[in-house]
């Protein structure tokens, strides 16, 4: 892998990393507060909500929430491992994406018994910077197969 490349790769999981730990800190602050706070007005709000579900708030035991994402986050990793040796960069940073914002859910699922959410758009979803990272991650992920980049 070119110098540039490596460059590139320790800048991307640099972000990543920081945008974790703003999730983390945005999580225990969430903790703290009581009620909604209205970021934009109808639109954004700051809120805790407790999610007990897995994916679209889907209901499964914590025990089962916590293998089923160990799973996911180890096949995901390996994804991402590949990607890089193959010099797939934006597959491997997508993957990364999804193993990083995974990583931080399963977190609160260990330590909360739940997933911490706090950003709640249009009172209708509530979700967490994990979660974006994940979708995110997974939109890359699929433009990066669907569109290989050739070099």
């Amino acid at each position: 892998m070119e110098t540039k490349d490596r460059r590139r790769w320790l800048i991307i999981h640099a972000v990543l990393f920081f945008v974790v730990l703003i999730d983390r800190a945005l999580r225990v602050i969430s903790l703290q507060i009581d009620g909604t706070h209205e970021i934009i007005p109808k639109v954004l709000s700051f809120v805790y909500v407790r999610n007990s579900g897995v994916a679209l708030s889907i209901p499964l035991s914590n025990v089962l929430a916590i293998i089923f994402s160990a799973v996911v986050i180890a096949g995901v990793a390996f994804v991402w491992l590949k990607s890089y040796q193959q010099g797939r960069l934006t597959q491997a940073a997508a993957a990364a994406m999804v193993v990083f914002g995974a990583l931080s859910n399963l977190i609160d699922r260990i330590m909360h018994g739940a997933v911490v959410d706090y950003l709640d758009f249009f009172s209708w979803s509530t979700i967490n910077t994990g979660d974006i990272l994940i979708f995110c991650g997974a939109v890359l992920m699929g433009i990066s197969i669907l569109f290989p980049r050739t070099r």
